[in-house]
């Protein structure tokens, strides 16, 4: 009896965090429907101005409406050909900004984007910029890579951008929107109380017709976002996703610049974690950023998917130890194995509503309707995270970018030493 009782309470649980992670995800979803809406119609339109009263959970009511636009450096680092080669990285330089500086940062001259990008060229407002290797050494590849780039800089406001995002026309309207001028408090707070010191964007992966890609899209399209916004509701916005960030040159230098987080894992979790510390606000794009689709065997998913989940807990112990109760199709099949004639309805309306649930968000992220032909990967992933859970708290070594590393209980990476040369190339 008391084993029915636990494990039906952390099924009750379960159920309930999902509905309300869903709940969080219907509330972006119905705002960000709301700003893109008001942003179309008043663009340009100089009687609407923008004023802190238009935030709504975290991201700006008014993301079109600009009438500031200030020089931007955008800041790519590539390791590595991205889909469509030359057609995808020029797109970062056709974007609908009057002043912008793209920088397109490489490690290795052997780098097999370095042709591609040698063929970008400038278009109106657009200055190219390409850095190729540079004297920066630190364990992450990514920040090593944009420290090399770093004194080519031009402009106080810096954009650093994943190298598989594909960037809209309006990227850098929305990045940029929640620092106007008028911007500088969270809504009910005394101006200047809460400076934005950080804009960052929620993401997306398009479908792929692979079913070990799909795994991992279960994970960023159905789960990922939603909990991300489950947790800054819960525990306040100090965290950021990485995949387009903006931030203020004088912000970055206030956290002692990119040389603080140079040697993390989670590089874009400790540039948010910093910054949340100075009392600065953490402020979500109010429009999705999408990714490349790039297909991937098990084997690569597999080892994506560990590497994420250690990343995860070395940044949230407590808060990943506790992640297994948010599991509902774990404790409803728990629950069918301890006491079936008790658990099989509420274990089969559970597991119902994780689909249909799961399902719902995914159609919310990709601007979609109608049951996923694949639905039955959300219960496969369920299922596989319960190992991932398990294999994240193992202090195995981690492989990125073709380098392993051991990573230390506080975040930071070590490279194994036969590894070390691959770091001082």
């Amino acid at each position: 009896m008391c084993l029915n009782l636990l494990i039906g309470l952390f099924l009750f649980a379960a159920v309930v965090l999902n509905g309300m992670a869903v709940w969080r995800a219907w509330c972006f979803i119905k705002n960000r429907s709301r700003v893109i809406s008001e942003a179309s119609t008043t663009r340009g339109d100089p009687r609407h101005s923008i004023h802190p009263e238009n935030f709504r959970d975290g991201f700006l009511a008014k993301a079109g409406n600009i009438d500031w636009q200030p020089p931007v450096t955008l800041m790519v680092p590539v390791c590595g050909i991205e889909a469509d080669g030359v057609a995808h990285f020029s797109q970062f330089c056709r974007l609908n900004w009057p002043q912008y500086q793209a920088i397109f940062t490489v490690l290795d001259a052997m780098d097999p984007a370095l042709p591609m990008l040698q063929q970008i060229q400038p278009f109106s407002g657009c200055e190219v910029k390409l850095q190729v290797g540079g004297p920066a050494t630190c364990a992450n590849l990514k920040i090593r890579n944009l420290l090399n780039a770093f004194p080519s800089v031009r402009y106080e406001w810096i954009v650093i951008c994943d190298a598989d995002v594909q960037p809209d026309p309006d990227f850098l309207e929305n990045l940029m929107a929640p620092f106007h001028p008028t911007i500088c408090s969270d809504p009910g707070k005394e101006k200047g109380d809460r400076e934005v010191g950080l804009v960052h964007s929620l993401y997306r992966r398009m479908e792929d017709p692979t079913m070990a890609s799909s795994w991992e899209n279960v994970w960023i399209n159905c789960d990922f976002w939603v909990q991300g916004l489950l947790g800054e509701w819960l525990r306040g916005s100090d965290f950021a996703f990485g995949a387009a960030m903006a931030i203020q040159r004088k912000t970055l230098e206030q956290i002692g610049g990119l040389e603080a987080i140079c040697d993390y894992l989670a590089d874009d979790y400790q540039l948010g974690h910093r910054v949340a510390a100075l009392k600065k606000s953490l402020v979500f794009n109010p429009k999705f950023v999408t990714l490349q689709t790039n297909s991937q065997t098990w084997s690569e998913t597999w080892k994506h998917l560990t590497r994420w989940s250690r990343t995860i807990r070395v940044c949230r112990p407590l808060g990943y130890a506790g992640s297994i109760i948010t599991n509902i199709p774990l404790f409803a099949l728990l629950g069918l194995f301890v006491d079936p004639a008790i658990f099989l309805p509420w274990s089969g309306l559970a597991i119902l509503l994780r689909v249909a649930w799961a399902n719902q968000c995914r159609n919310w992220i990709l601007n979609c309707d109608g049951l996923w032909r694949r639905w039955w990967l959300v219960l496969f992933k369920d299922m596989a995270q319960v190992a991932l859970w398990v294999l994240a708290f193992r202090n195995a070594p981690i492989e990125w970018r073709g380098v392993r590393y051991r990573l230390r209980e506080n975040g930071k990476l070590v490279a194994l030493p036969r590894n070390l040369d691959k770091l001082s190339k």
